[in-house]
């Protein structure tokens, strides 16, 4: 019979304690390794706003909503967003419903419709608007801030025998 090359207690523990040793090293070393390879902040400061920027920039969007939005560009790491004005959003948000009157809701343009809602005031109407009534669900949050929903309110009502 060959020879057993642990022959002691001693030696089998080294060798156990080596087993898992080493590959855990080995392991550590080629993470840092292979971390270090391809670092896309290599030689300047990852902590700059442009290199924080350049890391979280989308890749793309997804919008489900035909919506216009003006957008300045001041340079590459500010973007300035201008409000819509009251007749873009009610084109892109509000027109659905109300150009025809959908689900009960008041028509653009009519005066006799609007009368009652139009006496209650404009903030009733934005506030109405923002936090949704009867069918209309709540617009506030979306894809319009406050301010221009109030702006396509204060176009609906205007058009239609109000004057805001």
């Amino acid at each position: 019979m060959s020879e057993m090359p642990i022959k002691t207690p001693k030696q089998l523990i080294a060798v156990i304690v080596a087993a898992f040793i080493i590959p855990v090293f080995v392991i550590v070393l080629l993470t840092q390794f292979v971390a270090n390879l391809a670092s896309p902040t290599e030689g300047e400061n990852a902590y700059t706003n442009k290199a924080i920027i350049e890391r979280i920039k989308p890749i793309g969007t997804i919008s489900t909503e035909a919506s216009t939005v003006n957008v300045a560009f001041v340079d590459e790491t500010k973007i300035i967003r201008t409000a819509l004005s009251g007749k873009e959003v009610y084109e892109a948000r509000c027109a659905a419903c109300h150009a025809g009157g959908l689900l009960e809701s008041p028509k653009f343009g009519d005066n006799q419709a609007w009368a009652s809602r139009l006496s209650q005031g404009l903030d009733a109407l934005v506030y109405s608007a923002l936090k949704g009534k009867g069918s209309m669900a709540a617009q506030g949050g979306g894809a319009h801030n406050d301010e221009e929903i109030r702006n396509a309110v204060i176009y609906l009502s205007n058009n239609s025998g109000g004057s805001f």
